[in-house]
């Protein structure tokens, strides 16, 4: 699983959720608590895929310090 946790998470679980970016397919699993949001992949490695995330997130909302992490 992979943790996003940050400012606007509501707009960003939302940007994310459904989304393939670099090939990878993110699914929200509806749990948004306080700032955090989680999230699955379809990746084999769930590292690849939370550095690929990290990367679209920081060109889609450049302002916001968002935090990924495997979880």
């Amino acid at each position: 699983m992979i943790r996003i946790s940050g400012p606007k998470i509501q707009d960003v679980a939302a940007a994310i959720d459904g989304q393939t970016i670099a090939g990878v397919r993110y699914r929200s699993t509806g749990k948004i608590q306080g700032i955090q949001a989680l999230f699955t992949s379809d990746a084999p490695n769930e590292e690849s895929a939370a550095d690929s995330l990290k990367k679209h997130l920081k060109q889609t909302f450049p302002l916001l310090r968002l935090y990924i992490e495997v979880v």
